[in-house]
């Protein structure tokens, strides 16, 4: 009976230690990795951005986030790394927990993906998403939203599409999408209830 319960126990010291070398291990792949080691059109493909891009929004992360306090605390780096192939390729975040050059277990994954979109929030959107109505051309559209659908706040819809096109010539990799063809990855944004858009064009 004790022999029983003494391997039982053993069995779980040994199982707790193979993960625990298998933390460590996808630890250490994780802080080794370096994007800009890939060649530029691979980078592009990955990240859907070039390098130039990819340093700015990594100058961005890694000013307004807290220095690592722990000796394996996930890098900007690979914070950034994360959340570009994961908003690239548009999967589930499994996908991205899987990759050998992110390596991030999902459960390590949500919670970087949640800190990164804070951070972009509150540190880009407000710098490179204007609205040009002023405060009564907004109160104008949302009373004219309540009134023909009954939804209060309401000033301007937005959606994204993507529109298919032919390859084109040049840096025909940033129009590569995730269902194998070109296409123009577009956002509609309406400020009223007739025609008035605005269309840009997203890589």
């Amino acid at each position: 009976m004790h022999s029983i319960a003494f391997r039982s126990v053993t069995e779980e010291v040994e199982e707790e230690e193979r993960l625990m070398a298998q933390r460590v291990e996808r630890r250490k792949l994780r802080d080794a990795i370096n994007p800009f080691k890939l060649p530029q059109s691979l980078f592009e493909k990955y990240y859907r951005l070039n390098k130039a891009g990819f340093q700015y929004l990594l100058d961005v992360l890694t000013a307004n986030t807290e220095a690592p306090k722990k000796a394996f605390a996930i890098s900007p780096i690979a914070k950034l790394s994360g959340c570009l192939k994961f908003l690239a390729e548009g999967g589930y975040q499994t996908g991205v927990g899987k990759d050998c050059d992110v390596s991030l277990a999902q459960s390590s994954f949500i919670k970087v993906l949640t800190e990164v979109r804070t951070v972009f929030e509150r540190h880009l959107c407000q710098q490179w998403i204007k609205v040009s109505e002023s405060e009564e051309e907004n109160r104008n559209i949302a009373r004219a939203f309540y009134v023909k659908y009954g939804i209060p706040g309401v000033v301007g819809c937005i959606d994204g599409t993507h529109v298919r096109i032919i390859a084109p010539p040049q840096n025909a990799h940033l129009y590569y999408n995730r269902k194998g063809n070109y296409s123009l990855n577009v956002m509609l944004v309406s400020y009223s209830l007739f025609l008035h858009l605005s269309i840009f064009e997203l890589f």
